[in-house]
């Protein structure tokens, strides 16, 4: 699937016209075929846009998935939106100075009250705030302990701060936190922090702090004298693989660094990192055809969890639209990124206010031994801001195959016009798709589309759809039961090894 040899010796795809496919080449070019489908357009509130007309100094824009919200900054001030259900809209105004980051994370379990589900962290250029998130009925003003309903269900913000911390005049640029309340921080100056907290204070600390996890490095690199003319490479995002306990840092220069988590702030230590320069070289040697400029700069990084892949960890895309993998028709301008289960999304600029959302995904090439994606592409309205993915509200833990197939992926794509959600399909959703476009099995393009796919997959995907709840009794369910018989192959036995 990823194109690695089992000797581990780099590849590169792209280089082919079969390594990235319209979807209309695997249907005897039947044009109607798309991956990406519009779920729901959400539009900025009102009450909200007023604001925008009072911005005296920085503007900034984001998504909370956890919560099913949307939040902006204007100048000192904080709103937050629901983009899904009934509308809701929450504001903290209680800040001297201008908002630069924001995060949200989910404490560590036994230090609050029930009460607060989430800690909201807000910096600006003097101090680190520290926030308590809790949802409440908005009739009668109780609290709603349910986290399935906390999409749907009034948000409230603690107006006094839980902790404030001190930025030592250096400016926060992003917040991340991890599933077990740890909240890292990315300075300007080039450090990774870590606001370190625990129920009370003891003889040993105070009950909240900031730990910087690169200073020993940077001492032990540069001597202190040395860093007043230095040129800062200040870090540009952080991501975190919860699945490993691994944490990766893109800095705005162009390099990654790899982080080991451990179990506390105490055993945390950097593992690796790869300078731009690095980078550049090594995906210079694989590709030796292609100009090196361009790979610069990168703009994104995104983790590859185990359930992606057990081998691989990490994609980074530079803004020309080169990634692990190099396209032939590459987005221009690439400047945010997101990968969902096997689909990476790339957000390019395709014109001064609007955006262009280019999907590549392996969903239809499982069966490959190298790397074969899929690519579609889908102009959005304005320009976008921030992309994540939408939670299911069942919050569900246990995750299994058949759970993954039958219900789509979605990601919300925030934009200066609002939320835009949008649904990633998958293989029996290309067969729906199919099968209602060339009005039943009987057609080249559904027997070519079968052929693409090994007869497990076929089958699968042909048996999905027809035991899907919603066509039970319907001409598509019909249809998926013919095209399983005729396109299935013969069944066999297969015995195990």
């Amino acid at each position: 699937l990823t194109g690695v040899t089992q000797a581990g010796t780099p590849t590169a795809s792209g280089l082919s016209d079969f390594d990235y496919q319209q979807l209309s080449n695997l249907s005897m070019g039947f044009k109607d075929l798309n991956q990406l489908c519009t779920v729901n357009k959400v539009p900025i509130p009102s009450e909200i846009m007023e604001h925008f007309n009072h911005i005296k100094c920085h503007c900034m824009m984001g998504l909370f998935p956890e919560i099913g919200r949307a939040w902006l900054t204007i100048d000192t001030d904080l709103y937050i939106w629901t983009y899904e259900n009934a509308r809701d809209v929450a504001y903290f105004d209680g800040l001297s100075q201008v908002i630069i980051s924001v995060g949200l994370v989910t404490p560590k379990p036994g230090l609050f009250v029930a009460d607060v589900k989430y800690l909201l962290i807000l910096t600006t250029p003097i101090e680190i705030v520290v926030l308590g998130v809790t949802f409440g009925d908005a009739n009668n003003g109780t609290p709603n302990r349910s986290l399935s309903a906390q999409n749907c269900e009034e948000m409230q913000l603690m107006h006094t701060p839980i902790f404030v911390l001190n930025t030592d005049n250096v400016a926060i640029m992003c917040v991340q936190g991890t599933d077990d309340g740890r909240i890292f921080l990315g300075g300007r100056d080039g450090c990774l922090y870590e606001v370190s907290y625990q129920a009370e204070s003891n003889w040993f600390g105070k009950r909240c702090r900031k730990i910087n996890h690169s200073q020993g490095l940077m001492s032990h690199l540069v001597p202190g004298i040395f860093k007043i003319f230095s040129e800062t490479d200040s870090v540009e995002k952080i991501t975190v693989d919860n699945t490993r306990n691994l944490l990766y840092v893109l800095m705005s220069k162009g390099s990654i660094e790899a982080w080991d988590l451990g179990k506390d702030a105490g055993s945390t230590r950097r593992i690796a990192r790869l300078s731009y320069k690095e980078i550049i070289s090594s995906a210079s040697m694989i590709l030796r055809t292609i100009d090196p400029a361009v790979f610069h700069p990168i703009t994104a990084i995104c983790p590859l969890t185990l359930d992606d892949s057990s081998s691989l960890h990490l994609v980074a895309i530079a803004e020309s639209g080169i990634t692990g993998n190099l396209l032939l028709t590459k987005p221009k301008l690439v400047h945010s990124a997101h990968f969902i289960q096997g689909s990476l999304l790339m957000i390019s600029r395709q014109q001064q206010d609007q955006d262009l959302l280019t999907c590549l995904s392996s969903e239809q090439f499982q069966s490959q031994h190298n790397l074969v994606e899929s690519t579609t592409y889908m102009p959005l309205d304005g320009q976008v801001w921030a992309i994540a993915d939408v939670m299911r509200k069942d919050r569900v833990s246990i995750t299994t195959p058949l759970r993954k197939a039958q219900n789509p992926r979605k990601v919300a794509l925030l934009t200066n016009q609002g939320v835009h959600i949008v649904s990633i399909l998958q293989s029996v959703d290309i067969l729906q798709q199919l099968l209602v476009g060339c009005h039943g099995p009987h057609n080249e393009a559904v027997k070519m589309y079968f052929s693409k796919q090994t007869e497990p997959e076929a089958c699968a995907t042909a048996l999905l759809l027809a035991c899907r709840e919603s066509f039970r009794g319907t001409e598509v369910g019909d249809w998926a039961t013919q095209s399983f018989i005729l396109y299935g192959g013969e069944p066999y036995f297969d015995a195990p090894i």
